[in-house]
């Protein structure tokens, strides 16, 4: 278990990953990710074979997501940005990369 003070969003491209929070547990399909805001206490465990990723979102950007850990339904859209993304070099100091990230977060909260 471990927690950190950025907030944290897992989605599963494939196999389903398990999120354990102190008195909850989330089973995470593709077509769902899990929204972990900022210090919550977790652990993320694959049973089986997973592809997955976790985007860490700035304290300071976390404002308009939920206060609470919740899973988020998956969007075409969000599914092609997510694997776009995982696809490329980390460079969130780029603004094409930083402007692709603001519409991902912008969809997580709609």
């Amino acid at each position: 278990m471990h927690n950190h003070p950025w907030g944290e969003f897992v989605y599963s491209f494939q196999g389903v990953l398990e999120i354990v929070l102190e008195h909850q547990k989330y089973l995470v399909p593709p077509q769902y990710g899990v929204w972990l805001p900022p210090g919550v206490t977790h652990q993320g465990l694959s049973r089986h074979r997973t592809t997955h990723s976790s985007l860490y979102v700035n304290a300071p950007l976390c404002g308009a997501m939920p206060a609470e850990p919740r899973a988020l339904l998956i969007s075409p859209l969000m599914h092609s940005i997510s694997n776009h993304l995982r696809r490329l070099p980390p460079r969130p100091q780029e603004d094409k990369y930083a402007r692709i990230l603001q519409v991902l977060l912008e969809h997580l909260v709609s």
